[in-house]
């Protein structure tokens, strides 16, 4: 026999063993018209009904119903009567800023019986507005409340506030607060935009800052001739929304900053001036980009360059949430929840309608949390 047929032989023998193998392997694993996956081994059930492999096996709706091969929305819990103004998850945890407390669940669910760690005295006029958190605390904004006529004198109990995880006696960290707006916590220091009382026409924002520990008086960070917004930060600045005035009169909205540990009065550093920030829009931060809502209906990113894209037009979102691959927001005109791609370029997709005015959105790396404030629910959704 020829010597190189005798050194191919046996790796065609492999490679025909191999191939029927291959065969083998691919008949023993079926996709029917039904959307059922077999395998030899066992069964991945219908993949258009079964919550634990919906749309693909192993993806699991987490605690949601499965139709059609598309997750549906489960309730992680309830507050009937009550309005929702921010939510975080924290590894197994939701916290919620709610108006009359804040209030812990398992992001797996608790019904009707979230963990109240602080609630709102029952003769006060005040609403819990914003949080952040730290390892052993929980920080929250208690907005005094005053009514637009100005018949109710608040109570001097306005300000920032801390209760531990636990929920043991919630204690002021600094109180004199008129209009608390937006919290953020970087290092220990906390940070908060204040819009005064207009009320009393005072129109002169402020950011301010104290320490975890507290602090008799806050310090004036920066200040503003207009409305000021949301705050986020991280380990060097402090950005905030506000609104500038232009020489015709006319409104546009800024982002701007300042140094973690320093002030700059009434000159912060701008990063952007345009429409796709307000002192009434949402925005999160990711480190590298910033991602907002606007009073023009506007969904858009703003680089640490300061260069603005519009993601969306048309878009009037109250909320809004960015993982690595999408920003999601709400809208509560429409009662639904929307994605986008973070480069943009694609309408939004609808992940869920029927809901009840969505507001507040958050995410972690296997859902999205929104409430709704037309019925105190807060709801999760897997990804």
């Amino acid at each position: 026999m020829n010597r190189a047929l005798k050194a191919t032989l046996p790796i065609t023998i492999i490679v025909a063993f191999a191939a029927c193998r291959l065969v083998a392997g691919i008949q023993d694993l079926q996709l029917t018209d039904s959307g059922t996956t077999s395998t030899e081994g066992g069964t991945c059930a219908d993949t258009t009904q079964d919550s634990e492999n919906c749309g693909a096996c192993g993806h699991r709706c987490l605690g949601g119903a499965c139709k059609a091969g598309v997750c549906q929305p489960a309730l992680v819990f309830a507050r009937a009567g009550d309005v929702a103004h921010r939510l975080i998850v924290d590894g197994p945890d939701l916290f919620a800023a709610f108006s009359t407390g804040v209030f812990r669940c398992a992001t797996t669910g608790c019904g009707t019986t979230p963990t109240a760690l602080y609630t709102v005295p029952m003769l006060s006029n005040a609403t819990v507005l914003d949080l952040a958190l730290d390892q052993a605390n929980v920080y929250f904004l208690l907005d005094p409340t005053i009514p637009d006529d100005g018949s109710v004198t608040p109570n001097n109990d306005g300000g920032l506030w801390f209760v531990t995880r636990a929920g043991k006696t919630a204690k002021p960290l600094s109180l004199g607060s008129l209009g608390p707006k937006s919290l953020a916590l970087t290092g220990a220091t906390l940070y908060w935009t204040d819009t005064g009382d207009p009320n009393a026409g005072n129109i002169t924002s402020s950011l301010f800052s104290c320490p975890t520990l507290g602090c008799p008086k806050p310090t004036v960070v920066a200040t503003a001739s207009t409305l000021v917004g949301a705050v986020v930060a991280d380990s060097q600045n402090v950005y905030f929304t506000s609104d500038a005035t232009l020489p015709d009169g006319g409104i546009v909205g800024t982002l701007a900053s300042c140094g973690v540990g320093k002030t700059c009065g009434s000159k912060p550093t701008l990063h952007y001036t345009g429409s796709l920030v307000d002192s009434a829009g949402a925005i999160v931060y990711d480190g590298k980009t910033f991602y907002a809502t606007s009073v023009a209906n506007t969904i858009g990113s703003i680089d640490s360059a300061g260069i603005g894209k519009l993601l969306a037009a048309g878009q009037p979102a109250p909320g809004i949430a960015v993982d690595g691959q999408f920003v999601y927001f709400t809208r509560n005109d429409t009662g639904t929840i929307n994605r986008l791609p973070i480069a943009g370029g694609v309408a939004p997709t609808i992940l869920s309608t029927g809901q009840s005015s969505p507001t507040e959105i958050t995410t972690d790396a296997t859902a999205i949390y929104w409430s709704n404030d037309g019925d105190g629910t807060v709801m999760r959704l897997a990804k």
